[in-house]
């Protein structure tokens, strides 16, 4: 089932939202569905930040790449004219990356339904939400995997510093839904600005306090007995 709620003050005023979850020479042992949402959410005292909602369902297994997950993403293009995105993003400590595009087959003039949204305290109907076959998403999930060797004459940053990506799932999805609403390229400058120099190979505190997590807790832990021992032994 899909209940969706397009009202409220705090809904966002700009959005990109697409799932689909039929795909082109799936086995049949095989499942998939893929979820994304880009937007501009609202917040506290009138502030406003990009985030996101991305999961990929594999096989019964979840990807989640969300921006309170503290999730990455890069290379963010949007063409609403022909209903086209195409994005990578990867979870806080690099070990996983998904790769959506979606083409239009060249069509700019595909019909979709007109639902109602919020607007100056009013519901109008201005979302087009799109559920066409004209539309295919390219969809690609890959464990990233550090080489000790790294290739300087490459231009992509990742091969360069010596990642390579060992692919879990790639396939192309038919008939999806999609919303692309508002001044997506505002949108889409807002994510380059605040993740286009975050990479495994720049310092990160997040990532470095989620990869020592155990040695953190244990550390704390050990000053946390010893101080009580101390304490005791006056």
């Amino acid at each position: 089932g899909y209940i969706e709620k397009d009202w409220g003050n705090a809904f966002p005023s700009i959005w990109i939202w697409g799932q689909a979850n039929q795909w082109e020479l799936l086995p049949a042992t095989s499942s998939a569905s893929i979820f994304f949402s880009l937007a501009l959410i609202p917040w506290y005292f009138n502030l406003e930040f990009a985030g996101f909602l991305i999961v990929l369902e594999h096989n019964n297994e979840f990807y989640r790449f969300n921006t309170y997950l503290q999730s990455i993403i890069h290379d963010l293009t949007i063409n609403p004219d022909m209903h086209e995105i195409s994005f990578d993003v990867y979870d806080v400590l690099f070990q996983y990356k998904l790769h959506v595009s979606s083409y239009s087959n060249g069509l700019n003039n595909i019909d979709g339904a007109l639902l109602y949204g919020p607007r100056s305290d009013r519901m109008i109907k201005y979302v087009k939400e799109l559920l066409t076959k004209n539309i295919h998403f390219d969809v690609r999930l890959s464990k990233l995997i550090q080489n000790v060797t790294s290739n300087n004459d490459d231009n992509n940053l990742f091969i360069k510093h010596g990642y390579y990506e060992e692919i879990i799932f790639q396939g192309r999805a038919q008939s999806v839904a999609l919303e692309i609403t508002g001044n997506v390229k505002w949108l889409s400058e807002k994510f380059r600005q605040a993740y286009e120099n975050i990479y495994p190979w720049n310092f990160s505190l997040i990532r470095n306090i989620v990869i020592h997590y155990k040695l953190i807790l244990t550390s704390i832990l050990a000053m946390i007995i010893v101080s009580f021992i101390f304490a005791k032994c006056r």
